[in-house]
Parts: C-alpha cells; sequence; structure tokens
C-alpha cells in the first residue's frame, strides 16, 4: 500500500496540480502587473483611481474571461479575453487543471467509499467489485485522456510565452506521442488480460469413471449444489472447484470443474477427498463466490502488465489492495462457513486431516516443486516425520487458485475437530481407501497426468 498508494496518487494528481499551480501564478503575476499599472497612471484623480482599484478588487481581471453580467465589462472582455486568444486559453487552461486535479482526488474518493460498500454491504458485492475495478481502470484512462490534452497545451504555451517559440509544432509532438502512449498501453492491457486461465491436466468426465462422478454427486447432493462437470487431474499441489472458463491442454473447458492435485488425492481417504470438494462446493454455493474469480482476473492482469503500463496501472492495483482489506473478513468467514459446512456433510476429523494432507502437501511441493511421480512420493513421509512438520503446516495453507484461507488451527477449532498439532505427522500419512480406487487404469491416468506436465 505504501508502494501503490503513493504512486497513484501521482499519476491523477501531479500534472493537473503542477499546471494549475503555474497558470495559476501566471495569472497572479498579470493582475499584480494590471493593477501596479492602475496605480502608476497619470492624469487621474484620487476619486477615479480609488473607484477602478475598488473594481479591480471585486473583478480582477483573470476572473472576468468567465464571468458575465456585467455589461461595462464587455468591451474589456472582447479585447482581453477574446475566445481562442493566448490569455482565454490561459484561464481556461487554470481551470481545466482544478477540474482535472479534482477530478483525480474525487476518483480516489470514489474507489475508497466503494471499497467500504463491498466491506459492508450483505447483497451485490460481486457487483461492487466489479464496479470498483471498472471505476479505477475506466477513470484513470479518461483522466489520463485528459491530462494528455492539457500537457500538449503546456508543451506549447509555455514555451510560446517564455522564448517567443511558435506553439504549434510543440502541441503536436506531445500530443502525437500521448495518443501513441495511450494506444500502446491499452494494447498492451488488452493483450495482458485477453488470455483465458491455462491448465495442463488429464480430463476425466463421467464415463470415463462412474463410480467416482456418483460419489461426488452424492456429495453435491449433501451440499445442495451442483457436482462439477468434468474432473482436471494435475501434478501441482491445487485442489479447487471454479465455474470460470478455463482452457486445459489448449482447449476450451466451460461449466463447473473440478481441479484436484492427483499426488494429492492419492494421500487423502475418500472421505477427506469428499470434505474438500464439500468445502470448495459450498463455496461455489456462496452468494459472493463470483467474487474471487474476478479478483483473479485483475491479479492476473496486474501480474502481466509490462514495465510499460505499469505505472498506468497503479489506481488498478490500489483499487485491487482496497478491496482486499474490504474483503479481509468477508473471506475469512466464507472459507470458515464453507469448513464447517464440510465437516457437516463428512465429519469434522475427516474435513481435519483433510486440511492437514492438503496445507502439507503444499509446503512439500513448495520446497520440492520438481522430481518425477515417484521421487515426490518417496520423499514424503520424510517430510513429514521432521521435528518441524507441525510448524511448517501450522504456516502453511492448502493451495488455491482462488482463495486465501486463516491459519490452520483456527480452522480446525472452528469445526470442532479434535486434531493438534501433536498428530500431524500421523495424519499426514495415514491413508486408507480413497477417490483414486474408482479411477479405472490409474496407472495409465497417472502416466498421462505427469506426461502432460512434463510436455507443458
Amino acid at each position: 500500500m505504501l508502494r501503490v498508494a503513493p504512486r497513484a496518487a501521482a499519476l491523477l494528481l501531479v500534472l493537473p496540480v503542477l499546471a494549475a499551480l503555474l497558470t495559476g501564478n501566471t495569472l497572479q503575476r498579470q493582475d499584480a502587473a494590471f493593477k501596479a499599472a492602475m496605480q502608476g497612471q497619470d492624469g487621474q484623480s484620487v476619486e477615479s483611481r480609488a473607484a477602478a482599484l475598488q473594481a479591480f478588487g471585486a473583478t480582477p481581471p483573470a476572473s472576468v474571461c468567465t464571468t458575465s453580467g456585467d455589461k461595462t465589462l464587455d468591451a474589456f472582455r472582447a479585447t482581453y479575453c477574446q475566445r481562442w486568444s493566448a490569455q482565454w486559453q490561459l484561464v481556461m487552461a487554470h481551470k481545466v487543471a482544478l477540474g482535472i486535479a479534482y477530478a483525480g482526488l474525487a476518483l480516489l474518493l470514489a474507489m475508497a467509499a466503494v471499497s467500504l460498500y463491498v466491506a459492508r454491504a450483505r447483497n451485490g458485492r460481486h457487483a461492487g467489485v466489479v464496479t470498483a475495478l471498472r471505476l479505477a481502470a475506466g477513470g484513470t484512462a479518461c483522466l489520463l485522456t485528459m491530462q494528455a490534452a492539457l500537457l500538449a497545451w503546456l508543451a506549447g504555451m509555455v514555451p510560446a510565452r517564455l522564448w517567443q517559440l511558435p506553439a504549434a509544432p510543440f502541441s503536436i509532438v506531445i500530443a502525437v506521442a500521448s495518443i501513441v502512449t495511450l494506444a500502446v498501453a491499452l494494447q498492451r492491457t488488452r493483450r495482458a488480460v485477453a488470455p483465458p486461465l491455462a491448465l495442463h491436466g488429464e480430463v476425466l468426465m463421467p464415463d470415463d469413471a462412474p463410480a467416482l462422478w456418483n460419489r461426488m454427486k452424492d456429495v453435491a447432493g449433501r451440499v445442495g449444489t451442483a457436482p462439477p462437470r468434468q474432473l482436471i487431474l494435475g501434478t501441482t499441489s491445487q485442489f479447487f472447484a471454479t465455474d470460470v472458463r478455463l482452457v486445459v491442454n489448449g482447449k476450451p473447458v466451460l461449466g463447473r470443474t473440478l481441479f484436484a492435485s492427483l499426488p494429492l488425492l492419492m494421500q487423502l481417504d475418500a472421505d477427506e477427498a469428499d470434505a474438500l470438494l464439500a468445502h470448495e462446493l459450498a463455496q461455489l454455493k456462496d452468494s459472493d463466490a463470483a467474487i474471487w474469480p474476478t479478483l483473479q482476473v485483475a491479479d492476473r492482469w496486474l501480474g502481466a502488465a509490462s514495465p510499460f503500463t505499469t505505472v498506468l496501472a497503479a489506481p488498478v492495483a490500489l483499487q485491487r489492495l482496497l478491496l482486499d482489506l474490504a474483503l479481509h473478513r468477508v473471506q475469512r468467514e466464507r472459507s470458515l462457513g464453507a469448513d464447517v459446512a464440510a465437516a457437516r456433510v463428512t465429519s469434522p476429523t475427516a474435513m481435519a486431516q483433510a486440511l492437514v494432507k492438503a496445507a502439507g502437501y503444499s509446503a512439500y511441493r513448495a520446497g520440492a516443486p520438481h522430481g518425477e511421480a515417484q521421487e515426490l512420493a518417496a520423499g514424503l513421509p520424510a517430510f513429514a516425520n521432521a521435528d518441524d512438520f507441525p510448524a511448517v503446516v501450522a504456516k502453511a495453507a492448502p493451495a488455491h487458485l482462488f482463495n486465501t484461507y486463516p491459519p490452520l488451527a483456527e480452522r480446525i477449532a472452528s469445526m470442532g475437530a479434535s486434531l493438534t498439532a501433536a498428530g500431524y505427522s500421523h495424519a499426514m500419512l495415514a491413508r486408507g481407501a480413497g477417490w483414486c480406487d474408482d479411477i479405472p487404469n490409474l496407472s495409465r491416468v497417472e502416466q498421462r497426468t505427469w506426461g502432460r506436465a512434463q510436455a507443458a
């Protein structure tokens, strides 16, 4: 926040504020020179000079260009600030600069206000998140366009006033440079968000594993939501369900998808895998479930932004951080609620052990990201039996595409499970019959899964 907020404020405010100060100072100096000329004018009576100075105080020359109604000033206005004259442009540029600065400040306040709404709203949080991100991106684009026009004017007017150089060439150069800059930024922005989420793995449909699908349908029915349409088996440590559009092995995949780590599934009992599935489906059933994929899209755009567009993305990054703060409590409550729902569908013990295995395997793969299937499986017992395993798992969290989670001990306690840190190692290595026993030709599926991962 300390890095992004100043960058966003600078992008929106620095140029218009500097332009307002520059034009305002020029107008003040003009007014001061005008007043000095009036005071030193010969041939006027004291009374006439006093009346002129009083009129000057009520309507200084800088304000004449933007006032109307006083017919006695019409002649002065017609000569002093004729439309499109240099003086008229100076006055208008000052007002435009102030307007852009106020608009930038208003955008920052609006971003904070929408984030506050998201934090406090009971309904419509997803609409609030979408509005917040579009407000940050669209408002920034509009203000940068106006700033580009202001910069083009300054580029021509400053050399013209200081060095009596022609204004047009400088304005044209800056205008073209600004247009090219914004066009390239928009092009790279579109390129950054266009690719859908790409995954690699073995796709299993209901006909490929009927017994497993019947089990998943039963879990979904107990949760009260639809089962996955397809199961993607991968070699990472992730286990998540999503309704967002995916590309798997280069092909689009639509509908509800469960992505499951095959190595993790091999460590899970059937009840533990049921618990993780119930947790994921319970989160999808939540009315706010669409928020997290939306935020993931924003994260992908911010992560893919090139150095050329990083500065332009500062307000969006600031809005993303504000939404993180706004949704912290919501996400925590949502995760704990899904844990309780999964424990109710299976059992608190099964869910607690599943959490330990998911977090433990994520921590294990984080320290050993490479290796063959047999090599990774052989190294897991030593990792789980290490003296620091309980501390490592307590700090770890299950790898997930969209969500972050509260601490493991808090999640286990919220379900009323009796599993403590002393039992983490035993829970990690204990295994009974699992989902993998319901996958026909498991060895071939495993071989294809790891082959796809290596090819990717």
